[in-house]
């Protein structure tokens, strides 16, 4: 990461460091969830340890929403609807201001999810969903703002190593694979494209 110089003016004392012990304390909370993961695909505890260590791609993104009004018919979001591409999503939001919504299939409906200061947000990325051979789906969301105040959370996107090969996890021989191995960096830097591709429209 680049950071500022502490003496200047455009600085914020003792930032850097914070945000260095949160990135920290978050890698350690996301190996402790990957447990709770292996555990519901029915894998030994320490399963996805090796993807994650000794080196990973995890990324701590401080996130701002400016005090404007969404409106869905008018196609105005804060953040549109989206499945993050990783791993685990882990959010904290960093006041009481609502906004973020979750997709319901079932119901075919968005559903708010309220601020809370004692808990995280945790959401199944897209990686996950196919490491699981789709037995864990991930999480559609989006972020609608009433736009009298700003809105800030923190999301820590919780990715394993670039050279690690994901592979989905079958349950019995009967358990067809619905995905192809793949290198995560390589995973990554497909759906960057991809992204990037429908954003210019080429």
């Amino acid at each position: 990461n680049k950071w500022l110089d502490e003496t200047s003016e455009a600085s914020i004392r003792g930032y850097r460091r914070a945000m260095e012990r949160y990135y920290d304390t978050m890698v350690g909370i996301g190996m402790r969830l990957l447990t709770l993961v292996a555990a519901a695909l029915d894998v030994e505890e320490d399963y996805f340890d090796t993807y994650w260590t000794p080196t990973h791609n995890c990324v701590l993104r401080p996130l701002r929403y400016a005090a404007v009004k969404s409106d869905a018919n008018a196609g105005t979001f804060a953040a549109g609807a989206h499945s993050d591409y990783g791993g685990l999503t882990i959010l904290k939001t960093l006041d009481d201001v609502p906004g973020l919504e979750i997709y319901d299939e079932a119901n075919a409906s968005w559903i708010a999810v309220p601020p809370r200061d004692d808990a995280f947000v945790v959401n199944i990325g897209d990686l996950l969903e196919r490491w699981s051979n789709g037995r864990l789906k991930s999480t559609k969301h989006r972020v609608m703002t009433a736009g009298d105040v700003e809105r800030h959370s923190v999301a820590f996107f919780f990715e394993p190593d670039y050279f690690a090969v994901v592979e989905p996890i079958v349950r019995d021989v009967d358990d067809v694979p619905k995905y192809d191995a793949i290198r995560f960096g390589d995973y990554l830097l497909a759906r960057y494209a991809e992204t990037y591709a429908s954003a210019d429209g080429s």
